[in-house]
This record gives C-alpha cells, sequence and structure tokens, in this order.
C-alpha cells in the first residue's frame, strides 16, 4: 500500500519502510482491531495532539476526526456507514501539546455570523465539552434583524458553525444550540452588520479565487 501511495503522488523512493510489527505488540494489534470493528475507530502511533479547555484545564484526547464513508451489506447494496471517527493515542509524547482556546472557537463563529445575512450579533458563546465522549458542544445566544425567518436563520447558523469549526479544528462538534434573545430593529446597527457582511463576502470571494489559481 506505501508503495502504491508513493506512485500516486510521485513522492521520492521509499528508503526504510517500518512495519506496525515493529512498533507494536500483539496485543496491541488485536485491541486495534477490535476497536476498530466495534466503535469505528482507528487507533494510530502519531505525537501528540491535545484540546485544552481554557477555563476548565481539561485535557480532551484522543483528537479525533471526521470521516464518511459507505460500505456494502450482504445482498450488495451500499448504505451509509456512518461517521467512523480517528482516534489519535500517541506514543511520542515528547512533541509536546496542540492547545487550542475557546476563544478560538469563539472567534470562529463569530466570522460565521458575519457571513450569514440576517443575523446581526452573537451576544454570548459558551464552549463545553460533551458527557459521555470528547466531543464539544456549542451553545449560543443569537440576534436577528427583523423581517427574516427565526428558524431558517438559526438552522443556518447551526450548520455553517458545524461545519467551520470541524473543518478548521478537526474537533468533533456533537451539538450546535442557538437561542434566539432579540429581534434587531436598531438601523445604525443594522447597517454595520451589511457593511460587515459585504468584507466578508469579499474576503471569501478572493480566497476562493486563490483556491482556483
Amino acid at each position: 500500500m506505501v508503495k502504491r501511495i508513493q506512485e500516486n503522488l510521485k513522492l521520492p523512493k521509499i528508503e526504510k519502510t517500518i512495519y506496525i510489527q515493529d512498533v507494536s505488540t500483539k496485543e496491541e494489534m488485536e485491541e486495534a482491531v477490535r476497536i476498530r470493528r466495534t466503535e469505528g475507530k482507528h487507533i494510530v502511533p502519531v505525537p501528540t495532539f491535545e484540546i485544552k479547555k481554557d477555563f476548565s484545564g481539561i485535557l480532551l484526547d484522543p483528537f479525533r476526526i471526521l470521516s464518511r464513508g459507505r460500505k456494502k451489506n450482504k445482498k450488495n447494496k451500499k448504505e451509509n456507514a456512518g461517521v467512523e471517527r480517528s482516534v489519535i493515542r500517541p506514543v511520542f509524547s515528547y512533541f509536546g501539546k496542540y492547545t487550542i482556546k475557546d476563544k478560538v472557537f469563539k472567534d470562529i463563529i463569530r466570522l460565521v455570523c458575519d457571513r450569514i445575512k440576517g443575523i446581526t450579533e452573537i451576544s454570548t458563546i459558551r464552549i463545553d465539552k460533551a458527557q459521555n465522549s470528547n466531543d464539544i458542544e456549542i451553545s449560543m445566544n443569537m440576534e436577528i434583524a427583523y423581517g427574516y425567518n427565526i428558524s431558517e436563520m438559526a438552522e443556518e447558523m447551526k450548520k455553517q458553525s458545524k461545519k467551520e469549526l470541524e473543518y478548521m479544528t478537526s474537533v468533533n462538534i456533537s451539538m450546535v444550540n442557538v437561542k434566539i434573545v432579540k429581534i434587531e430593529v436598531d438601523e445604525e446597527k443594522l447597517q454595520e452588520k451589511a457593511l460587515r457582511y459585504e468584507k466578508a463576502v469579499k474576503n471569501m470571494t478572493k480566497l476562493e479565487k486563490i483556491k482556483r489559481k
């Protein structure tokens, strides 16, 4: 497999191949297979990546990344395999820690807000660790401009927040709770939001052009 990857990516010739048997015991490999089959998780020996909660100091480890796949059942019909979680359990801890503070999550959410027309402000954001997993739960209070559909705005904010947070941080977001706390009718504030929206759209357009190049 590594030879095929090397050829497809046109990488330099492989100088040395390290087999899983060289770094893991038989028991560890059997445990990895069991978890792979029963929980859909992959355990790989890589450097430590940990998410440290800013206010609580709780380390969220292992680090999980979303991937989606499909599988075939016995009748050869494709069906959704659901979300497959990759769990990183580090061997080389001396590489250090990768820390993401709560403020990063909040900044991303507010940037998402600026890109959705009709949402004037996110007044409060709370970041929590899920009780029975290493996922993150988001709760926010949102203000909407008069004349926009409340449920549509809330669903769009939830969808875009989850998408951007998982893409930028690789952290699983299990829940996004949105509470509408105000309908904004202040013309001056709406104008400020409109300017931020236009700026956000221009920035996104520039990024898309750069990606195409």
